[in-house]
């Protein structure tokens, strides 16, 4: 490899200051660019400290970024100041050029002259919540756990690339809380990169491994993992100096209390991978509070413990039919997600669609039976859902089900044949993106409130959790065998799993803990929660009945006669439950105040899914023999039209705002997008 060319200082276009430390001075560095930062600033060592520098362990900083695949590139910039090329003064390096910090890790802090705005160090959130709220940080205990695991993860991709920052203290780091939780290291040139360092090793007082272990070696993956301990006690307790973990609030769940002991262990072999931090502290921020800090009434005075570091402003820079073979695509590359961070009011109407395209026959039945009674007509309705075609969209192979979340702009359709769940854009309707995700994902639903979707893993008995935010699977909760139903209560965060193949039900609690198994029919699959009667409806496909299941109290409160094969279930939000009847093509209405089937409606042949959308008073099923989907009149209880769609739909969702619905083209390999 060739040596990468430097910059000369006299090309950095006009130099304003813009901070200064204790080695050097930061300048702003407007005329020159890089592939991966559109501005750049320059740190220039003071005459002094350059003796004491190691240039060649300096260059060989940005000749590895410039060695890495450009999207391992940028993931290392998006969380580092890394260093990108050296700048030469009379021909002899003088310094660097690194990323500026981008206006997101800024934020307003209250102080007795008013309000300023200030970098986003760290240390601000190590201290209790009357000092954080009076400085007028909307630090919750949610957005603690979730800064914690962006360090994990952090600490995990610096270690993957061999190295190691060292000086982990508040005093290099910085936060950001929105749009979303981040962190980003600052002081890159102190780290260790492939054992070799730019400068002498030093510690942060008060943040010394070697407190405890005297004669440990700096800046390795172990130092890291007992800084990251520290720094997580200290961010938790609200206490700048405490090194002892029973200062832990009661709110820190068991797993993550063991973890910060473990890491605060003295022997280096005994603390736990950075890499295993991750996971525990984002399943403790999908529980944790939401509100912010409250100041006390009583005024008080509370010294802060800042101090100086070097500070760089931001630059002013303007088993279902087998599937039909489809030829592979490319798995979208991920990138960072700006996306907003508004809280979600969950809706009381959770609407779950399952199906599965293998019918279970417990007899005989013949599709030239009459139709039910209470089958209606077609009629028209005052507001029309929608039912044009608007696109289809290539997704995996048998997609089973699709649920869609406004938050984030995105629907995710969960892929059976290919073990992911592929990402759309609700609003350029396209894949952006794809998730592994177990062996068989069918089922999915939405806790919105909390950014999660919670997928049925039905070959491995899991139900699986992805941030819906960052996209990725932060847990599984091993349930019962043949999982194919999942319903989300939004009130309580607690998840109803139906278990096929063991005919029970299984509750997760808000924990993610299961905490109960309700024994209920034969072959249960879909399964809705109607939050106007704290209950939950379980269709049972090999007897012929739906079961009622009391939240509260997590016992059966009535079995209910449905049709034939009943499959997919949806609860409207006002004490009605539709039910499809996939043998006998008919869709069950219940009525959750008596708990029995107030009528039937006839649609298409052998339908699945069924969803409902409470700004049009309509429902849609999917039609799984016929390739339509049938429209639902809530109020009259008629079948209004039919669309065709792809083959063999199956699961459907429909936009929370009434804009569109999509259903899943099973055989296809597609999603289908109808819109008014």
């Amino acid at each position: 490899m060739s040596p990468l060319p430097r910059f000369d200082i006299t090309a950095l276009g006009a130099l304003t200051r813009l901070a200064a430390g204790g080695q050097g001075v930061v300048y702003s560095a407007p005329a020159v660019r890089i592939q991966y930062a559109a501005a750049l600033v320059f740190k220039q060592y003071r005459r002094d400290a350059l003796p004491s520098i190691d240039m060649d362990a300096l260059e060989a900083m940005p000749e590895y970024l410039e060695s890495l695949p450009f999207a391992d590139g940028m993931e290392l910039l998006s969380r580092a100041a890394w260093p990108c090329r050296l700048v030469e003064e009379n021909a002899r390096p003088v310094g660097f050029v690194m990323p500026a910090i981008g206006a997101e890790f800024y934020l307003q802090m209250q102080k007795a002259s008013g309000l300023q705005r200030e970098l986003a160090e760290f240390q601000h959130l190590l201290n209790d919540d009357d000092f954080i709220a009076r400085r007028g940080i909307p630090l919750t205990h949610r957005l603690r756990f979730e800064l914690l695991a962006e360090v994990a993860q952090a600490l995990a991709v610096f270690h993957s690339h061999k190295v190691s920052v060292g000086d982990l203290s508040p005093k290099n780091l910085l936060f950001a809380i929105e749009p979303v939780a981040r962190v980003y290291f600052i002081d890159c040139d102190a780290m260790r990169l492939d054992g070799r360092s730019a400068g002498h090793q030093l510690e942060t007082p008060g943040w010394e491994v070697r407190a405890v272990a005297s004669a440990e070696e700096l800046a390795t993956p172990s130092s890291d993992a007992y800084k990251l301990a520290l720094l997580s006690l200290r961010l938790l307790a609200g206490d700048q100096s405490t090194r002892d973990p029973d200062r832990l609030p009661p709110w820190v769940p068991a797993d993550v209390r063991d973890l910060i002991h473990r890491g605060l262990d003295p022997l280096a072999p005994a603390r736990p991978d950075v890499a295993s931090w991750e996971t525990p502290l984002r399943v403790a921020a999908l529980s944790a509070s939401t509100s912010g800090p409250v100041a006390q009434t009583r005024p008080r005075r509370q010294a802060s413990a800042l101090t100086n570091y070097e500070k760089v402003k931001p630059p002013p820079i303007p088993s279902p039919p087998s599937a039909v073979a489809k030829p592979a695509r490319a798995n979208p590359a991920r990138s960072r997600r700006n996306m907003a961070m508004a809280v979600v009011v969950a809706a009381v109407i959770v609407v779950v669609v399952i199906g599965t395209a293998v019918a279970v026959h417990t007899g005989s039945s013949s599709r030239d039976e009459a139709a039910p009674a209470g089958a209606a007509t077609p009629a028209a309705t005052q507001q029309s859902p929608p039912e044009t075609v608007a696109r289809r969209i290539a997704v995996g192979n048998n997609p089973w089900a699709v649920a869609i979340d406004p938050s984030v702009s995105s629907a995710f359709v969960t892929n059976s044949a290919d073990g992911t769940v592929s990402v759309l854009s609700t609003s350029g309707y396209q894949v952006v993106d794809v998730i592994k995700a177990g062996r068989k994902p069918s089922a999915i639903a939405l806790d919105r409130d909390r950014h999660v979707a919670v997928v049925t893993d039905a070959d491995s008995g899991q139900l699986l959790l992805i941030d819906t935010q960052r996209r990725s699977v932060l847990n599984a909760v091993n349930v019962g065998k043949s999982p194919y139903g999942v319903a989300v209560d939004p009130r309580t965060h607690t998840i109803f799993v139906s278990n096929f193949d063991d005919g029970t039900v299984s509750v997760v609690n808000s924990g993610y803990v299961v905490d109960s198994t309700i024994r209920v029919g034969g072959h249960p699959y879909g399964i809705a929660v109607d939050a106007t009667s704290e209950r939950a409806y379980v269709a049972n496909a090999a007897d012929d009945t739906v079961t009622a299941i009391d939240i509260p109290s997590r016992t059966v409160s009535r079995t209910i006669a449905v049709g034939h094969e009943p499959w997919g279930v949806a609860a409207d939000g006002t004490g009605r439950i539709f039910v499809t009847d996939h043998a006998v093509d008919s869709l069950s209405v219940i009525d959750t105040r008596s708990d029995a089937v107030t009528g039937t409606i006839a649609v298409g042949s052998g339908p699945v899914g069924v969803s409902v959308d409470p700004n049009s008073s309509a429902a849609f099923v999917s039609d799984h023999s016929t390739n339509t989907a049938t429209l639902i009149d809530t109020k009259t209880l008629t079948a209004t039209s039919t669309v065709t769609v792809g083959a063999n739909p199956h699961g459907i969702a429909v936009d929370p705002a009434g804009n569109f619905a999509l259903i899943t083209d099973f055989t296809d390999a597609s999603v289908t997008v109808l819109e008014r």
